[in-house]
């Protein structure tokens, strides 16, 4: 148990610490012989030493401790120590040894001296960890065709990638010195590079600025222009730059109504009625050029408005039935209508309480074969009769009814009656079938 313990830590101490690998060869006659390695202790470095001079040169190469560098022992000519990344040696002057660098990995396959790979392997599987096993146990662990990848030396830098102002340039390696294969790791960093080139500035091409507002028609009337226009000066062109495409003015038609006016309104005509409501007008003319739109004054020619004179006095009776009256006079006692009180049912007299044009009819029926004369008659003030309508009924088999109308002008104080030339005496009215009535209606006052 207490070796297994020593052999693991051995192998741990192999595997994990960051040992150096140097050549180790005594008496050869070149470097380049060597292809025998070993791992040095922290704190050593490689040295090349010279044993011999003649008859033939003689080297001693292995592991020195870094602050025996220079002392002579055993390297007594190597008086200094150089580090890089990837060699350690001792050396007396810059680039010395440069051959030793040259031999740190070398080519020929071989383990380890100082381990036994297969107890390592049977204990610990050591060829499963790959990174250690083939510095330890290459041929071993069948890695000797592993190669890890190294990179090659970067190609030239692009051309910048634009043609002004600030770009960038390019340049690549590839893991191709040599390419990983048969499980070899990838080479570690960054296959580009890049950096800023810078050129001339740029040309500054010419932008719109936006539209101003359309300008006001060109015409008062009738068809005109209007414009707007824009500049090129978002930006203004520089550096050679273009000037803005397309133009920098727009144009459209516009229309400012037609040419044709109106002349001032006419008058108002008088009132369409003579008393109440009623309308009135008044007229204006158009006075029109020739026009390209084709159309005169825009709006009507007329306009109307109501009108009130006086109220309308309202004068109109409607009566039936009879009754003789001396003077063949005949009344109508059964009054309907008697606006205005213009109708005495009593006397048969209609007296007229305005002067204007009145309405009158009348309707007298009489006994079956028998003739009916009447008259409507007027009287004035000065006591003068006259005849306005004349009217005859006769019927053989039936009752005779016999109408008359009249329009007629009256003064105040004037009156109109049914006056009965013949057949007073005949006068006859049944129910709703044979009426003797008198109607009559003011149309119009007059001055």
């Amino acid at each position: 148990m207490k070796f297994l313990i020593i052999l693991w830590t051995f192998y741990n101490a192999v595997s994990y610490a960051d040992s150096l690998e140097c050549l180790q060869c005594d008496n050869i006659e070149h470097p380049n012989t060597c292809n025998v390695t070993t791992e040095c202790h922290s704190g050593q470095s490689c040295f090349l030493k010279t044993t011999q001079t003649s008859p033939t040169a003689q080297f001693e190469m292995g592991c020195e401790d870094n602050q025996l560098c220079g002392t002579g022992s055993p390297a007594v000519s190597i008086v200094g120590k150089r580090q890089t990344l990837a060699c350690h040696e001792c050396c007396s002057t810059n680039n010395c040894n440069n051959k030793l660098c040259e031999h740190s990995k070398p080519s020929a396959c071989v383990d380890s001296v100082t381990v036994d790979c297969a107890l390592l392997h049977s204990l610990f599987n050591v060829c499963s960890d790959v990174q250690h096993a083939k510095s330890v146990c290459p041929r071993f662990c069948g890695l000797c065709s592993l190669v890890d990848g190294d990179w090659a030396t970067w190609g030239a830098w692009s051309g910048c990638d634009v043609t002004c102002e600030s770009g960038t340039q390019v340049r690549i390696r590839t893991c191709t010195n040599p390419e990983p294969a048969n499980g070899g790791v990838n080479c570690v960093g960054d296959s580009t590079q890049h950096k800023q080139c810078t050129k001339q500035l740029c040309p500054v091409h010419g932008g719109w600025s936006g539209w101003s507002g359309w300008s006001p028609c060109s015409a008062t009337c009738d068809v005109g222009m209007s414009q707007r226009g824009r500049s090129c000066t978002n930006p203004k062109p520089s550096r050679a730059g273009d000037y803005c495409p397309d133009m920098p003015q727009q144009f459209k038609i516009c229309t400012a109504g037609p040419c044709s006016t109106w002349m001032d309104w006419g008058s108002w005509t008088s009132c369409s009625v003579t008393c109440g409501v009623g309308l009135q007008r008044r007229y204006r003319n158009c006075t029109s050029t020739s026009s390209i739109l084709g159309i005169g004054c825009v709006g009507s020619n007329d306009q109307t408005e109501t009108c009130s004179n006086s109220t309308c006095v309202q004068v109109a009776f409607n009566a039936h039935g009879h009754q003789a009256l001396s003077g063949s006079v005949i009344t109508f006692p059964t009054v309907i209508l008697n606006e205005g009180n213009a109708f005495n049912e009593t006397s048969g007299l209609f007296t007229a309480p305005f002067s204007g044009n009145y309405f009158f009819s009348a309707q007298v029926c009489g006994q079956t074969r028998q003739n009916i004369f009447f008259n409507i008659k007027k009287s004035n003030t000065d006591m003068s009769t006259t005849y306005l309508t004349s009217a005859y009924g006769y019927d053989q088999g039936s009752y005779p009814c016999s109408p008359s109308s009249v329009v007629t002008k009256l003064h105040v104080g004037d009156h109109v009656w049914v006056y009965m030339s013949s057949g007073l005496g005949s006068l006859y009215d049944s129910g709703t079938n044979y009426w003797c009535s008198f109607t009559g209606s003011l149309l119009s006052v007059s001055g």
